[in-house]
């Protein structure tokens, strides 16, 4: 434990968190917008009895919305971190596990079904963020 007392982040570092999680609480509130219009369609027809053939959708589409609500909450707390000029843990909590967890499943999926190339980039950048969680307290 460092006896030295933290120091607030300069000006520009806040700033740029800001406009980080302002841009990623944007872009997550109109993908679950968008998504939750999808599920929308796809959920009738799952409870209808065509349970076999809409249960991937349904469990991709699914995956989409916790990704996209994790990026809302995500550029919520960037917002927050960049208002009270935090240098360190500038997103707690287990946010970007979620969205690293949620696009390396997306990732399988796409694997499995077929596209193996965005699958394997999707399941990077998953596998990154949830690395990146759980072993600092720097983001």
């Amino acid at each position: 434990m460092s006896t030295i007392p933290d120091q607030p982040a300069s000006p520009a570092f806040s700033r740029l968190l800001i406009l980080l999680g302002v841009l990623a609480t944007i872009a997550g509130a109109i993908g679950t917008l968008l998504v939750a219009w999808m599920l929308g369609a796809v959920i009738p027809r799952w409870l209808d009895g065509r349970f076999a053939y809409f249960t991937y959708q349904f469990l991709f589409q699914g995956l989409w919305l916790l990704f996209f609500v994790s990026m809302f909450v995500l550029g919520l707390k960037l917002i927050r971190s960049g208002r009270e000029g935090r240098r360190h843990d500038v997103v707690p909590g287990l946010t970007l596990y979620y969205l690293g967890a949620a696009l390396a499943m997306i990732g399988v999926m796409l694997v499995v079904f077929g596209s193996v190339a965005v699958g394997a980039a999707l399941f990077g950048a998953g596998a990154l963020a949830v690395y990146v969680e759980w072993s600092t307290e720097v983001i």
